[in-house]
């Protein structure tokens, strides 16, 4: 499955720490309560979205851009 090799590649790269909250709503609350610095999506759909033909998929991405110095390594990872 796609977003499992996804999760799998950021957890063996250095210098990120990977959670799975259960929900889309509950990582972008502890987003903003600081207690992530990044949030990548996963959508349900993301397998097929990556078979279709010619497809390009975009997927969302949060980050906390109060403190720039972590929010530009936070963004040069993806």
């Amino acid at each position: 499955m796609v977003a499992n090799v996804m999760v799998q590649s950021f957890k063996n790269a250095d210098g990120i720490t990977v959670s799975q909250p259960a929900t889309e709503d509950e990582a972008l609350a502890q987003l903003k309560d600081g207690k992530l610095q990044g949030v990548l999506v996963l959508p349900p759909d993301l397998q097929q979205s990556f078979a279709e033909e010619g497809a390009t998929t975009r997927l969302p991405f949060h980050y906390d851009n109060s403190d720039l110095a972590t929010a530009g390594q936070v963004v040069g990872l993806t």
